[in-house]
């Protein structure tokens, strides 16, 4: 058995258990760093998915930083198991729900209340077109609401998913991963898939987080515009952030 330790709000300092010999990769510290930095926050008593949740890491950060309840979604029952565990041993059990099974049959059984955020963490050799799939079964079954967010880790030479209902619009990568996000979009795209939110972007290396603040009004964790501008100041880290505008 070996343990990851929290490093971002309120159970700072606590260890997650996990296990070597488990079939699951978790996001590497500074792009799990990143991802909720640029977050911020929006994910506050917002209702988040973790799918292919692993030992459930990026759902227990969202709870960390506010999150008022997260599904996790894994198909391994070993690991499911662990990440149970994990959740009544760091006393969040009472604000999440873990459903075991293959994502795409799962999908088909929407929740009571639809997302605000998504994070999804297939296997490297997972799919582009299940993927793609499961991006679309996201809006078809009512898992997200209209302005949703969502994260997508992948290899860094594979390219980012296409699926109707969802727009690119940055990148967040490290190493041999990278994050694409996505926000929900009303309008329709068709069997091309998604319409990226611009061809230019702005790169920065180091690891800073997002800027700026969320739209006044409506629900506590209300989203805010994904176009922002990100200045440049070249750490010689090898982290790179891409925002499209």
């Amino acid at each position: 058995m070996s343990r990851i330790r929290v490093t971002m709000g309120r159970l700072r300092g606590r260890w997650i258990e996990t296990r070597p010999d488990l079939p699951y990769r978790p996001l590497p510290a500074r792009l799990r760093e990143a991802f909720f930095s640029h977050a911020g926050p929006t994910i506050e008593a917002c209702h988040f998915m973790d799918g292919f949740a692993g030992t459930g890491l990026m759902g227990i950060y969202a709870l960390s930083l506010g999150a008022s309840h997260v599904v996790f979604i894994e198909k391994d029952p070993r690991v499911a198991r662990l990440l149970e565990q994990n959740l009544r041993r760091l006393g969040l059990a009472d604000r999440t729900d873990v459903r075991v099974g293959d994502i795409q049959r799962v999908l088909t059984r929407p929740p009571a209340v639809p997302m605000d955020w998504v994070f999804l963490g297939p296997p490297y050799d997972f799919p582009t077109p299940r993927l793609e799939a499961v991006l679309e079964r996201l809006v078809r079954y009512d898992w997200t609401r209209n302005d949703a967010r969502l994260g997508v880790q992948r290899f860094k030479k594979s390219p980012a998913p296409r699926a109707t209902g969802w727009t690119l619009y940055g990148t967040l990568a490290h190493g041999d991963d990278v994050v694409y996000l996505f926000q929900r979009t009303a309008e329709s795209f068709g069997s091309s898939g998604i319409r990226e939110s611009g061809s230019s972007g702005i790169r920065e290396s180091g690891s800073s987080g997002g800027s700026g603040s969320p739209p006044s009004g409506g629900r506590p964790c209300g989203l805010r515009p994904p176009n922002r501008s990100v200045r440049e100041h070249p750490d010689g880290t090898g982290f790179a952030e891409t925002f499209h505008r």
